[in-house]
């Protein structure tokens, strides 16, 4: 088992939170892999584990099968039930609703079509109708929200969410008037826009990111956002907005964006831009625009000449981006997500080699680009729920 070192004092945790953090993100880790990873004194950890088996957290699941000098090792994993959250994607055309446990696994129970209607009440109303019909568990400790736009880190104010027309609306707000029951059980409500919630997530499970300290990550579905890590951490900038690539501009008075600019970024290669393209320009597609750019991809493997073409111009602004990033930013990685995890590979190396032609030193080799590794619901409901999580054992410990 291949397991990142943890530095317990720089990351300013208490030892118990270390140790219940990697069992968390390594299931069936040992208790001596435990104190070698943490640097921890083997007493230590064993009287860790101890209370945190008595509090319920966490359970022994047999031995781990390698030969050790000594008794065998008992492999440890987190009680999932101990801690449950409501786990909510929104985006313009559908709603989906799971729940997360302590163990960062998620249930998708529910995906519903999201309101014609984008005003905030009609929105909300919706979703508020949805989290009541699923009851109140025991252990649900709170409800987690990725977004589609710009959220202010580390507070529920939706600052500009451009597809749905929304302008500081505090989504805490929204909740706390529908739903009485997250004041009388003391819920917390989070809210992380869905690119950095993507980031956090493919950082936590992607082994090609591991090592890694500085990367782009640029999250691909009806708008482009985005996500900034920097000496491993998130980066959010001086008014914790930053990351939305998606309005770089790449073609000075080009095509309207809905965030009142010319020429984004996000009207080239967001999958609805490149669905109207296609259906301007040639023939209806069918479902909603997820299936419809599915279904383009498809042709394009296919060979189609005209799904190609469409492929390939938003291949040349992709790289445009990239290119502009990447000279900018001189990163480690970049990651292309959402619905980017779904291209097909010879898309990703034309997007590759046309962005390697426009960079300013040769980079190509030490430069990764790739796909993200989860597909665009389970990455963000995951997303949502590694957030819960963490801020449920950071309080809890």
């Amino acid at each position: 088992m291949k397991i990142k070192t943890y530095n317990a004092e720089k990351m300013g945790q208490s030892n118990k939170r270390v140790v219940l953090n990697m069992i968390r993100f390594y299931p069936g880790i040992s208790r001596r892999d435990l104190a070698e990873s943490v640097g921890l004194d083997p007493s230590t950890v064993t009287k860790i584990i101890r209370d945190l088996q008595k509090k319920g957290w966490v359970r022994e699941v047999g031995f781990d099968g390698h030969f050790h000098p000594g008794r065998p090792a008992i492999k440890l994993e987190i009680v999932k039930e101990v801690a449950m959250s409501f786990v909510v994607e929104l985006t313009v055309q559908r709603i989906c609703i799971g729940r997360g446990y302590l163990d960062n696994s998620v249930d998708r129970f529910l995906s519903f079509q999201a309101p014609q209607d984008k005003s905030v009440d009609v929105y909300f109303d919706a979703l508020a109708e949805h989290l009541e019909a699923q009851g109140l568990p025991d252990n649900l400790v709170s409800v987690s929200v990725a977004v589609p736009g710009l959220v202010e880190w580390g507070s529920n104010i939706l600052r500009s969410v451009p597809r749905m027309k929304w302008t500081n609306v505090d989504l805490e707000a929204e909740l706390r008037n529908r739903l009485p029951w997250l004041e009388e059980r003391n819920l917390d409500i989070l809210t992380v826009n869905e690119a950095k919630l993507g980031l956090l997530t493919e950082m936590a499970r992607n082994e090609n990111l591991k090592g890694m300290k500085n990367g782009i990550y640029l999250y691909i579905a009806q708008g482009v956002g985005g996500a900034l890590l920097m000496g491993e951490e998130l980066y959010h900038g001086s008014n914790n907005i930053a990351g939305e690539l998606g309005h770089m501009i790449v073609s000075p008075g080009g095509l309207q964006c809905d965030c009142g600019n010319k020429g984004c970024l996000e009207t080239y290669i967001s999958i609805d831009s490149v669905v109207r393209a296609y259906e301007t320009r040639y023939s209806p597609l069918e479902g909603d625009f997820r299936d419809r750019f599915g279904a383009l991809m498809e042709m394009a493997q296919a060979k189609d000449s005209q799904a190609m073409t469409i492929l390939d111009e938003m291949a040349d602004y992709m790289a445009i981006g990239i290119a502009n990033l990447v000279n900018i930013y001189d990163p480690d990685f970049v990651l292309l997500g959402g619905m980017g995890s779904q291209f097909p590979d010879d898309l990703v190396e034309t997007v590759s080699e046309r962005a390697y032609r426009q960079l300013l030193l040769p980079l190509k080799g030490r430069l990764l680009i790739l796909k993200g590794s989860m597909d665009v619901d389970a990455l963000t409901l995951r997303g949502a729920t590694l957030t819960a999580m963490n801020d449920f054992v950071k309080k809890k410990l």
